[in-house]
């Protein structure tokens, strides 16, 4: 797992800890859906700074949002073994795929 996946999934452990115990098995959903949100957040920022000609910082955020892709796409094939709900299977496949 890469440093990177350690610190995001420390950050929401520490926010989750709160949850009830019936909803602990979001945990891994939260998560992937933390890095698409953050990949969607890199790539447009992105965009924005190499509309504005500042390319270096365009470059730095669409490896950063790749780093978050793969990541997201890594998780999601660790939940395709599980059970999961028609509505999630059906958002996060058009978000990934």
């Amino acid at each position: 797992m890469k440093v990177l996946s350690l610190v995001v999934a420390g950050k929401i452990n520490n926010f989750l800890h709160c949850a009830p115990q019936h909803h602990r098995s979001l945990y891994p959903y939260i998560i992937l859906f933390y890095f698409i949100f953050y990949y969607f957040r890199c790539f447009y920022i992105a965009q924005s700074y190499a509309a504005a000609k500042k390319f270096k910082e365009a470059i730095a955020l669409y490896e950063r949002s790749l780093v978050y892709i793969k990541d997201a796409i890594e998780g999601y094939k660790n939940l395709k073994g599980a059970k999961h709900s028609k509505e999630v299977r059906h958002f996060v496949n058009h978000l990934l795929l």
